[in-house]
């Protein structure tokens, strides 16, 4: 889990304020930006709350859960990425594990959440304890969306870290890398609800000029984290794995073009 330190060097290419570039199979940094300031995660929260339902839910992921109204009316009041998913109704925890990040609804990880711990406040005790099991020494949970908090922050080299030990997991892996995903068939949607990658959207899953292809990802945002995301690539002269991490670009997801990170 170690990460070498290289030298701090900022591409006039870059936008974002941190930024780090991890070799997966030798766990080395090969670049780094203001990797260990502390900043607003926003939606890379639910790497976090996806990997802690994988882990808690690795026997019973057809077992179904429920989005309340009140959950969706909170979320809605602060204005959350949804994946609106019939409210009332039993729904596949994979299915909830999947909307929670393919485009990242916040209601499937709040009711994600609130069935591991009973209430999110007590989930970002469980998110913390994580983090700190796996050495991510400038982070702090509070919730399990990314919705802004004062006193929820990280680092591009503790999301590193982060993504290193979740990889570990074969359906954590698996959810990261998927495009879409379509649920089983639910109230209103006789052919199930197909969600697409919030960063496949923008980025499409082609072969780089340099050999590396961009497998998977985690898009964040909100107006006080800027543009956030977590990738992976694999070379094909090579095969090694790399994770990119980078933190408060400026932009939105409403601009036209979209902005780069």
């Amino acid at each position: 889990m170690s990460v070498m330190k290289k030298q701090e060097l900022s591409p006039p290419e870059l936008q974002s304020a941190a930024a780090i570039v991890i070799d997966m199979d030798t766990g080395r940094s090969l670049y780094d930006y203001n990797a260990d300031e502390q900043r607003a995660p926003a939606s890379l929260t639910k790497i976090m709350t996806v990997l802690l339902a994988a882990e808690n839910f690795s026997s019973n992921l057809d077992d179904r859960l429920v989005i309340t109204q009140e959950t969706v009316d909170d979320l809605t009041a602060r204005d959350a990425s949804m994946a609106r998913l019939p409210i009332g109704e039993g729904i596949r925890i994979i299915d909830l594990m999947y909307a929670s990040f393919i485009p990242s609804g916040a209601d499937a990880s709040v009711t994600l959440a609130n069935k591991i711990s009973g209430n999110e406040e007590e989930f970002a005790k469980l998110m913390n304890q994580k983090a700190a099991e796996i050495g991510m020494k400038n982070t702090n949970f509070v919730n399990a969306t990314g919705l802004h908090e004062e006193n929820q922050y990280t680092t591009c080299h503790d999301i590193a870290l982060l993504l290193q030990y979740a990889f570990q997991n074969p359906l954590f892996k698996k959810i990261f890398t998927t495009e879409s995903y379509t649920t089983e068939v639910l109230k209103g949607h006789p052919n199930g609800m197909t969600f697409t990658s919030t960063m496949f959207k923008v980025l499409p899953r082609t072969e780089l000029s340099n050999g590396l292809q961009i497998t998977g990802g985690k898009t964040g945002y909100t107006d006080h984290a800027g543009l956030c995301l977590a990738s992976l690539a694999k070379s094909s002269k090579t095969s090694n794995e790399y994770i990119l991490i980078t933190l408060k670009a400026p932009g939105s997801y409403w601009d036209e073009p979209y902005p780069n990170h």
